[in-house]
């Protein structure tokens, strides 16, 4: 009677078929970007001797082209150090808050130091402690009320600032490259099968 082959687990006694259609699927996978960008995006490429930005008009499985400023500028996978796609111009008043706010809360804490020390020259030393406590608040109270006011003054003018932010594509060198694994089972007569998979 003539043994029909199984499959069993990782491995396999499977017909020349199987084998022959399992190679031709996996190597048809040659590696490519797990995340890329598409054609009409606009992106900002990084490589080792210039910066572009453009939109993309080819994308294949090596690379693709941009437009920048009427130059066509092909790029390869393998050269680019750095791939970001444009997520639109975008209003600055979160880091105009955080200026605003640390500048007055800095101008506070040194209107503070300036207090103690005119206390200290005033008083010819005598009251240090008592200075130097003064101080303390006076830092405490102008931080507090600067460091508001500079924030919100710096989210009105940063909400009046747009400018075009960036996110980053993870292509890593990332690379899907799946490699058919075929090896012979003289025991069996049979094959086992596989894949690797690298990135």
């Amino acid at each position: 009677m003539k043994r029909v082959p199984t499959y069993r687990g990782g491995s396999a006694e499977a017909p020349p078929i199987f084998v022959l259609a399992l190679t031709i699927a996996a190597t048809g996978l040659i590696p490519f970007p797990l995340a890329a960008q598409n054609t009409g995006d606009r992106v900002r490429v990084t490589t080792s001797t210039m910066v572009a930005v453009g939109e993309v008009t080819t994308v294949n499985r090596s690379g693709f082209q941009v437009q920048d400023r009427g130059a066509l500028h092909s790029f390869s996978y393998d050269d680019i150090a750095r791939l970001e796609r444009s997520a639109g111009r975008q209003s600055q008043w979160k880091r105009g808050l955080m200026y605003g706010g640390g500048t007055g809360v800095g101008a506070g804490v040194l209107y503070g130091a300036l207090v103690s020390s005119t206390c200290d020259v005033l008083t010819l030393g005598t009251a240090s402690n008592e200075c130097a406590e003064t101080g303390a608040q006076v830092a405490l109270l102008a931080g507090l009320t600067w460091g508001a006011a500079g924030g919100l003054v710096g989210a009105g003018v940063g909400a009046l600032i747009r400018r075009e932010a960036w996110d980053d594509i993870p292509f890593a060198g990332t690379r899907l490259s799946l490699t058919p694994i075929v090896a012979p089972r003289p025991s069996t007569g049979g094959v086992s099968l596989g894949l690797r998979i690298l990135h």
